[in-house]
């Protein structure tokens, strides 16, 4: 999957602080929030999601608004709907 999308999303705007979507635990609410907060209103959000949920489960940080334990949860959630439909 191409990312040329990253350059038109709200955390690459000058003056965003990359670190917001690095919170260092995911107990940082109010960091999640604000950094979801951005997510939300960004013109990419699909297609960041669409990325992180296809990378690695390795993959840290807040993608497409959502946490790593979000992510991993919806991969999850995703291999079993799929292992019902076979």
């Amino acid at each position: 999957m191409s990312t040329t999308w990253m350059a038109r999303a709200r955390c690459a705007e000058d003056g965003v602080d990359a670190e917001l979507f690095f919170p260092r635990t995911e107990a940082n609410l109010g960091q999640i929030a604000e950094a979801r907060e951005m997510c939300l209103s960004c013109p990419v959000l699909a297609l960041c999601r669409e990325w992180a949920l296809a990378e690695p489960p390795s993959l840290a940080g807040i993608w497409g608004g959502l946490t790593h334990s979000e992510r991993t949860r919806r991969r999850r959630q995703e291999a079993r709907t799929t292992a019902q439909a076979a």
